[in-house]
């Protein structure tokens, strides 16, 4: 008895559509990487090496170190309107971080920056972003020497309200635990 599945075109391979609707291959985005980043100088006096939750940075002096350190495409894109200009900004910054390592001062100009800039004080509501955020500190955690508690601090607020979750738990339950390991496990839970 033959099998009924070999008459049909599709099981065999081929292709009954023609080649109007036949894909391409997409190819992925290359993100730029600044060469010669410039770093912030280390932070002036003890105690604010970014390890206390006071003080910190206005948003121009983030801005400007953010735009110093990162490639301007990357740091161009926060200027779009759509979100899906937002979140390549986001992964061209998770590129750039694994490239050059940004220290302590420069991680805490990217969360304020990321806080404030792209997720509008964490009022940003597409899932997109909100993955992209946590990621672009879960990159800087697995990648960095040294994360200043004033960043984990600025995705505090966020991180708690989002824990509950399903669609971004795993994702910021790795953030807590790899935080814990900076900052104390104290730190986080409080």
């Amino acid at each position: 008895m033959p099998n009924a599945l070999e008459d049909i075109p599709l099981a065999k391979g081929q292709n009954t559509m023609g080649d109007e609707f036949a894909t391409e291959p997409v190819a992925e985005k290359v993100y730029q990487v600044k060469q010669n980043p410039v770093r912030p100088p280390p932070p002036a006096g003890k105690g604010d090496d970014g390890d206390d939750d006071k003080g910190g940075m206005s948003l121009e002096e983030a801005e400007s170190i953010v735009e110093g350190f990162f490639h301007a495409e990357n740091f161009a894109c926060f200027s779009a309107k759509d979100w899906k200009g937002k979140v390549e900004g986001l992964k061209g910054f998770q590129v750039e971080i694994k490239a050059n390592k940004p220290d302590v001062v420069t991680i805490e100009a990217m969360c304020r920056f990321i806080k404030n800039k792209a997720m509008k004080d964490w009022k940003e509501s597409n899932m997109n972003m909100i993955k992209e955020s946590i990621n672009s500190l879960n990159i800087c955690i697995e990648n960095c020497e040294r994360i200043p508690k004033r960043a984990i601090n600025l995705y505090a607020p966020f991180v708690v309200e989002k824990i509950g979750d399903s669609k971004y738990q795993a994702m910021i339950i790795k953030l807590a635990d790899s935080a814990a390991e900076f900052c104390g496990s104290k730190f986080v839970a409080t």
